[in-house]
């Protein structure tokens, strides 16, 4: 608590202050009000200037940031754009030059199929996984020629299934014969061995009754073999001539039908040419190989182009 004197001291201060007060002219106390007012006015005035130069430079500096994020966002989109399009060109060539190849794998897998004894599955399973792919990363010209691409090849499987049955069949008859060949070869073998063993007991002075009672039938059934070889072979020949016409037919049909394949393979390289940018009339620049190895393969088979 404060003291009787410290209270008496206060008092007597705010006394002596108040006395000064009530000594200061009324004139004096009008020039002291006015020169607060001006000065109030003046504080007043020059804090309003400021206040405007800080919300001018506070919108500046906004205008510049939003200017300044506005330009990054565009230039990150941009290079995010131009990356991207990089990405799928790359793409786009990988997948290209994959379709290219097995296209030209595909044709002589075809084209061979005459000459097969069956009709593997699956001829242009890997080919459609390509084309698949062109689905993907393919532009807009080149997404339907590889969709008809697909139909073609679709189609010509269907035909190279109906023409290698006659070559199935004929390839079956040809085996039954050799087979039958061969049955009869070891039985004239057998058959002789058995003879020559007898003649020659006969030729050392060996009496064989049992020998010699079945020398006729030996002698006969020889005679017999030896013209049903004869039989076999000519109706093996008539099979092998068989079989090879049945492939000639077999390759004239595939061979038709490879030809729209070969249409749509052609459009579908120009197009992917023209998507990587490749000059059309410079041959194998680039890494274009892949491409005209494709029909360069096919010409080599003899395939229609």
């Amino acid at each position: 608590m404060n003291s009787p004197l410290d209270l008496q001291q206060a008092q007597d201060f705010v006394s002596f202050i108040a006395e000064q007060i009530g000594r200061i002219p009324a004139a004096a106390w009008v020039g002291i009000v006015g020169a607060a007012v001006v000065a109030w006015w003046a504080n007043r005035g020059q804090a309003e200037r400021l206040r405007l130069q800080l919300e001018a430079e506070r919108d500046r500096l906004t205008e510049q940031l939003d200017h300044d994020s506005s330009k990054l966002g565009i230039e990150l989109a941009e290079a995010a754009t131009e990356k991207a399009l990089e990405r799928t060109h790359s793409m786009r060539r990988e997948v290209y030059f994959a379709v290219a190849s097995q296209l030209a794998r595909t044709h002589a897998r075809f084209a061979q199929v005459p000459m097969m004894e069956s009709v593997p599955t699956g001829l242009a399973d890997d080919l459609f996984l390509e084309l698949g792919r062109i689905e993907l990363v393919g532009d807009s010209r080149s997404r339907p020629i590889a969709q008809a691409v697909a139909q073609a090849y679709h189609d010509a499987g269907r035909v190279v299934v109906g023409a290698h049955l006659p070559v199935a069949q004929a390839s079956l008859e040809l085996e039954g014969s050799e087979r039958a060949c061969r049955n009869v070869a070891e039985d004239l073998e057998e058959v002789g061995k058995r003879l020559s063993n007898i003649r020659g007991q006969q030729l050392g002075g060996i009496v064989n009754p049992e020998g010699l009672d079945e020398l006729p039938a030996l002698t006969q059934q020889l005679a017999e073999l030896r013209e049903r070889q004869d039989s076999l072979h000519a109706a093996r020949s008539k099979a092998l001539a068989t079989l090879g016409q049945a492939r000639d037919e077999a390759q004239k049909q595939i061979a038709s039908a490879l030809g729209e394949c070969m249409l749509q393979a052609t459009k579908l390289s120009s197009a992917m040419r023209r998507d990587l940018g490749f000059d059309e009339q410079q041959q194998g620049s680039d890494g274009d190989d892949a491409a005209q190895a494709y029909v360069q393969l096919s010409s080599a088979r003899g395939a229609p182009l």
